[in-house]
């Protein structure tokens, strides 16, 4: 598998927030690569930033072998938006509301110049494709349900063939029989396309559906990185929370947990940590591979 992106020491700021704080990671072309947190872990953050929709503050992206700038102009935006596409959470924020569902789908074609005098077939297409009836294509995005919109946002993402779709949190805002649709309709595209996509979730299970491997971060680190044994055997501590939360995935920690902020010096997690010993305070542990073979942030695994 040929490697696709890379991240470098990346970091991202708002001000004097860190949101994203020295994350590397890479991604195979065609990998599915999950993101894991609570809410405020800077899985969104990262996720943009690869768009070029955040500016990092350090570090590097870099996207089929080419650094990407860390401020963007408008030319870059538009390369960018030939190679990554990005799935959000509210679909309808992401629409023009004056545009009816066919135009929504013909846009990104002529934006980018793809099947040049055939955008119209190739959208009538993509609309059976999401399993939305041909009878649709005039309407409008305050017409849809949530499930249908998002159906629309996915084939906007997917229709001109990035390299890679970022997927931030698509189902959270859904129905828990809607979310099945949708996830179904994700993994049969990407199998189909063979296109990489980083998925951002909290719900575990969903992940570990999709993913390939899963990252875990927390208050902006990356604290666990895994293939599907990371659900059944975690090692991080934090980790262990979140899968101990389940069927909430997380979200019930994060309503809680998510109020303390994180521990100045040495691991963030410290102070919320059972098995925190003196040492935590005062290094910064650095995401290392641990017996078995994963890759974790933590001074007290060997």
């Amino acid at each position: 598998m040929s490697q696709l992106l890379q991240i470098d020491n990346l970091s991202c700021r708002f001000g004097e927030t860190v949101a994203v704080d020295q994350v590397s990671l890479s991604l195979g072309a065609g990998e599915v690569l999950g993101l894991v947190g609570e809410s405020g872990s800077g899985k969104s953050t990262l996720g943009r930033a690869v768009c070029g929709l955040v500016s990092p503050a350090a570090g590097r992206i870099v996207l089929a072998g080419e650094v990407l700038p860390r401020h963007f102009s408008a030319r870059d935006f538009r390369r960018q938006a030939a190679r990554v596409q990005m799935v959000f959470q509210d679909a309808y924020s992401a629409m023009n509301p004056r545009m009816n569902v066919l135009n929504s789908l013909i846009e990104p074609l002529q934006l980018q110049g793809k099947h040049r005098g055939q955008e119209r077939t190739c959208a009538m297409q993509w609309l059976e494709r999401i399993g939305l009836p041909r009878r649709f294509a005039g309407r409008y995005p305050h017409e849809l349900s949530g499930g249908q919109r998002q159906r629309l946002g996915i084939a906007r993402a997917f229709i001109t063939s990035p390299q890679l779709v970022i997927c931030d949190e698509p189902v959270s805002a859904l129905d828990v029989s809607v979310q099945a649709q949708i996830i179904n309709l994700l993994h049969e595209l990407q199998r189909d396309t063979g296109v990489a996509m980083i998925f951002i979730a909290h719900d575990l299970a969903v992940v570990s559906h999709l993913a390939n491997r899963t990252l875990v971060m927390y208050h902006g680190r990356l604290v666990e990185e895994g293939d599907a044994a990371l659900f059944t055997s975690p090692q991080h501590p934090y980790t262990q929370a979140l899968i101990a939360a389940n069927p909430a995935a997380g979200k019930a920690l994060a309503n809680s947990g998510s109020l303390r902020p994180p521990a100045a010096t040495g691991c963030a997690y410290r102070l919320r940590c059972p098995k925190a010993i003196n040492d935590c305070g005062q290094h910064r542990p650095v995401v290392e591979e641990k017996s078995g073979g994963r890759r974790v942030a933590c001074l007290r695994l060997d």
